[in-house]
């Protein structure tokens, strides 16, 4: 389990609004964080802090809809305990990022391996929503 970071702390603390930019750094930061070996429930929930608690992930390229922070968590545990990440060489790197008031799209190559030993390489875009300083809805499309 990894230590929280100082912003990530300062965030739950006070409630702070933070803007687009910073919530999708914290965003990427703890999304890397849910797919390392040592992976946990309370990964998952340090990423699910940001989101709003009737959030909605999407995946139209495979027809996936998830409605609620609730169900997107069962989501992520299912994955880690299924597939998971095994080691702690998980790299985000952000390609672009285009903000406009509450919406951030970001393209970033994202790579790490699977328990079964497979190599995961991709380059992904996700279209982001943010309602009153939330993560809102995610459109995924790797």
């Amino acid at each position: 389990m990894k230590t929280p970071t100082l912003l990530v702390l300062f965030y739950l603390l006070i409630n702070c609004t933070v803007t687009s930019q910073e919530l999708l750094d914290i965003y990427l930061d703890n999304l890397k964080e849910t797919l390392h070996s040592e992976a946990e429930e309370n990964d998952v929930n340090e990423l699910l802090i940001l989101y709003d608690d009737e959030a909605v992930y999407e995946h139209p390229g495979i027809g996936m809809k998830i409605e609620s922070k609730e169900s997107i968590k069962m989501g992520m545990l299912s994955f880690l305990e299924s597939y998971g990440g095994s080691s702690d060489d998980v790299e985000i790197n952000k390609l672009q990022v285009i903000l406009n008031n509450n919406v951030a799209v970001v393209k970033f190559e994202i790579r790490f391996l699977l328990k079964s030993g497979k190599k995961v390489e991709r380059t992904q875009l996700q279209v982001i929503e943010i309602s009153d300083g939330k993560i809102s809805r995610i459109l995924d499309y790797w």
